[in-house]
């Protein structure tokens, strides 16, 4: 009995066997085939690639491949990250262009509650940006980024790696919010910055916490060079869009 099932199942296995087989042949009859009069040639190749070297070489000698920003090591650290983050959002830094970044970076997140208003307050009032500001001296309520101005307060809690943090009584993020409610301004939004716009662990702020990612950085920044600079800035462009290439990666 044992035999006969055997020879059975032997039989199974070759007829599938050529009836797979059968199917690769047919298969291979509508492999198209290469039109070799139309291939490149190794010469053309050869002169492409010359061309190309010098071409590149010129390039690298202008110093538009350059990255200053990966000399800085500011890698996954949170605070070096941060630090670059509040000169772009300075209206007063050096990077010249005042407010238009922190603009473009609220519009871009204008779906989200309190937005609107925000834009349209900090797009005439002059405002202050400080990085690890305490509150009331308190060491463990120190904001990252934290944007001033008459009418207006903006805080941000930027995360890179880190994840939020817990006292086992309440959440950073519901401290903060606490905080920004008691603030005197009238119009104010707390920003939570990470990775991958991570919700916040106390779920009665997941609408009172904006969140974004630094890819939304990126975009802002890639946003802010294109409506600011012209092609007789484009090694000033070079810089930032490097730095927009770093973000991303976070």
């Amino acid at each position: 009995m044992e035999t006969h099932n055997l020879v059975d199942q032997l039989n199974h296995f070759l007829n599938e066997f050529n009836h797979l087989n059968s199917l690769l042949l047919l298969s291979k009859k509508n492999i198209p085939t290469i039109d070799n009069s139309k291939a490149i040639s190794h010469i053309e190749f050869q002169t492409f690639m010359k061309e190309f070297d010098i071409a590149y070489q010129q390039l690298k000698s202008s110093g538009m491949t350059m990255n200053i920003w990966q000399f800085a090591e500011f890698g996954r650290y949170e605070v070096r990250n941060c630090k670059v983050l509040c000169w772009l959002l300075d209206m007063h830094a050096d990077h010249g262009f005042g407010r238009k970044f922190l603009i473009n970076l609220l519009k871009n997140l204008d779906q989200q509650a309190g937005i609107a208003e925000i834009i349209r307050y900090l797009t005439q009032e002059s405002f202050s940006t400080n990085q690890e500001t305490l509150h009331c001296g308190n060491i463990s309520e120190r904001f990252d980024i934290d944007i001033k101005s008459r009418n207006c307060r903006l805080i941000i809690e930027a995360k890179v790696d880190a994840a939020e943090m817990y006292d086992g009584k309440t959440s950073q993020l519901k401290r903060y919010r606490d905080i920004l409610d008691k603030s005197s301004e009238p119009h104010k939004c707390l920003l939570y910055l990470t990775r991958g716009c991570y919700l916040p662990l106390d779920e009665s702020l997941h609408k009172q916490v904006v969140v974004l990612s630094w890819k939304d950085i990126a975009k802002s920044i890639r946003k802010t060079i294109y409506d600011e600079l012209n092609q007789a800035q484009s090694f000033r462009k070079m810089i930032f869009l490097s730095l927009a290439r770093h973000f991303e990666t976070l």
